[in-house]
């Protein structure tokens, strides 16, 4: 972790995503409570308005502040994918531990469930879900969920086969060694650059699949907002009214670009730490 935080300061487009990233949050924590307005507060007299001194952002088609709806908003994408990814990866990591570390017929097993569960188109199974269960932030939760664990479970499998014949792991299963002992202290802290490395990828994922279904009408509900909610709502007046749209695609885009530099950047470094070790 030192050498990731050295090397981390040569890496200029991670530094910005990473700057990018806690300039958003930020807003997201403390934006709403900038102005006057609720998120849901409706004021039919002031529909339509353009961004001025008094609505920075503007207004949507109700008269609701898109200031404190967009920073809203970013706060529930931001939750709802970060809780997704942090699921994600602990069904991922235990999944994935279990079948690569025990292998023979319980890898066999797993597998062919991950396969029946990969074998489900992710739109038809997420579109179900939300169709089953009540619109909200706990099924739309849920859905991302099913959706994103088994990229993580593949990753971890694949790290532990391997890792699992290494010389030091042997060794410690020759000294009496417990299993959960060299799991978690011989195999996963090898594992835990890949690991980071998925979960800031899987972060932009899942805010991009949270916009989609919001985006398609299954998402959060009115009155709350998330970006894809008000991508939508935006996207319906482009028109007449573009700046309903371009102001919360341009945070999302800002988003999902910020993590996808912070995860590109710790990728290089893990990269040049791997190399340096085996020179």
């Amino acid at each position: 972790m030192k050498e990731i935080v050295r090397r981390i300061g040569s890496k200029k487009a991670a530094i910005i995503g990473t700057v990018i990233i806690l300039f958003l949050v930020l807003l997201s924590l403390i934006g709403p409570s900038l102005n006057e307005f609720e998120y849901d507060a409706v004021n039919v007299v002031d529909q339509h308005i353009k961004p001025n001194a008094r609505y920075w952002f503007g207004t949507d088609i109700l008269g609701r502040d898109l200031w404190t709806r967009v920073f809203q908003g970013t706060k529930v994408s931001l939750y709802v994918a970060c809780l997704a990814v942090i699921i994600d990866m602990t069904i991922g990591i235990v999944y994935g531990v279990i079948s690569g570390y025990y292998g023979g017929w319980l890898d066999i097993i797993l597998q062919r469930i991950l396969e029946i569960v990969e074998g489900i188109p992710t739109v038809v199974l997420v579109t179900l879900l939300m169709l089953i269960m009540k619109p909200g932030l706990t099924t739309i939760t849920i859905a991302l969920v099913f959706a994103g664990w088994i990229n993580m479970s593949r990753l971890v499998r694949a790290q532990v086969l391997k890792l699992r014949e290494m010389e030091y792991v042997l060794s410690a299963k020759t000294m009496g060694a417990s299993d959960f002992y060299i799991i978690f202290r011989e195999i996963l802290p090898n594992v835990a650059g890949q690991i980071v490395i998925m979960a800031m990828m899987s972060i932009p994922q899942a805010i991009f699949l949270e916009a989609y279904l919001s985006f398609m009408g299954l998402g959060i509900p009115d009155p709350m907002a998330s970006l894809g909610s008000l991508i939508n709502t935006g996207f319906q007046s482009m028109l007449l009214y573009p700046y309903m749209v371009l102001i919360p695609v341009t945070v999302f885009v800002a988003l999902v670009v910020s993590f996808n530099l912070i995860a590109d950047g710790l990728r290089d470094i893990l990269d040049k730490g791997t190399e340096d070790t085996v020179s």
